[in-house]
Formats: structure tokens, C-alpha cells, sequence
């Protein structure tokens, strides 16, 4: 990763809402309101495939907190493939806090822009910028049935435990 001084990056702030519509076929769950570092990005083209590609062409996996810190950072790989991302540490790094916590700390967010500039800051993005992200924590229906519902909760694992973000506004901070 470049080069990323140490910065303090305060979890996110969700606000949970009775649901309410946001779009065509999505469902507002909560609001979220976070800075971040981005670890690792994937792009997905649209494809019949992936059906999310549709109005998520993107997935950040992100940092905060403890996974934010350089120490932790450093001690961590990170893949992203299939909508999933995955870490791995050395046993030897575990007592780290960072890396001890990292899946607390972390997560792959699924973007969906809701606008033009937000798509455009969302394509310019790049390993190492601090994102600030505000948005919805959103579930998509498709028409053919398929349904993506957003985590609700930064502590969670596995299948249904990415953010599925309608992003209303994105900064960035290029911190390399």
C-alpha cells in the first residue's frame, strides 16, 4: 500500500430508520456517515452475471480504527474477488490490536453512486485515499427476484456481512 501517515479514523455512524423508499427497487435500512482508508477496490463491469454490477459497479474494502493504523495495515493481506474480500495475517502478528480486531475494523462495501459526481469520485478513488462517505445502507430488489440486503452491523462475517452503500456524497482525501 503507499504510503499512508498514521491517522485517526473514527468508526462509522449509522442511524437506523424505520425503512423507507430510497429508488426504484431500494430500500432504505439506516444512514451512515464515515471516513475511511481504502485497502483494496474491485471494479465489476456490468454482466448478467452479477446482477448487483447493475447499480454497484464497485466494492472498496475499507479500514478504520485499530485496521486504519500502519501496524496493522503492514501485517495484513488482503484478495477481493466474487463481492467477497478476505484478510489473512502471520500467527505471529495476531497480538497486534489492528490485526487482532481487523474484521471489527474493516469491511467490503458494495458502492452504489447516487449521483453522476459521486460516481465520478467513487471511479477516481484509489488505494490509500481516505473516503469520506455519506449514504444509505440500502437493500436492492431486481426484478428478476435477486435481492442484495446491506449488513447492518460492523461486526458481522460471511455472506451477508458486506455494506451495501447507496452513496449520497464521497470526498477524498489523497493521503500518498
Amino acid at each position: 500500500m503507499p504510503f499512508v501517515e498514521e491517522i485517526d479514523l473514527p468508526d462509522p455512524v449509522q442511524r437506523d430508520r424505520a425503512p423507507w423508499p430510497v429508488a426504484a427497487g431500494m430500500t432504505g435500512l439506516a444512514t451512515i456517515s464515515a471516513r475511511v482508508l481504502v485497502l483494496a477496490r474491485r471494479d465489476y463491469p456490468v454482466t448478467p452475471a452479477d446482477t448487483l454490477s447493475a447499480v454497484s459497479p464497485l466494492d472498496l474494502a475499507v479500514a478504520w480504527g485499530a485496521a486504519a493504523r500502519s501496524d496493522a495495515r503492514d501485517a495484513v493481506q488482503l484478495t477481493q474477488s466474487d463481492r467477497r474480500y478476505n484478510w489473512r495475517s502471520r500467527k505471529s502478528d495476531a497480538g497486534i490490536a489492528g490485526v487482532r480486531y481487523f474484521t471489527r475494523y474493516s469491511g467490503n462495501w458494495h458502492m452504489i453512486p447516487a449521483t453522476d459526481d459521486v460516481a465520478q469520485a467513487l471511479k477516481s478513488s484509489r488505494v490509500g485515499d481516505v473516503l469520506g462517505i455519506e449514504g444509505d445502507l440500502v437493500q436492492v430488489e431486481f426484478t428478476n427476484g435477486t435481492y442484495y440486503r446491506s449488513s447492518t452491523s460492523r461486526d458481522d462475517t460471511g455472506d451477508g456481512a458486506c455494506e451495501v452503500i447507496r452513496a449520497r456524497s464521497v470526498t477524498i482525501e489523497r493521503m500518498s
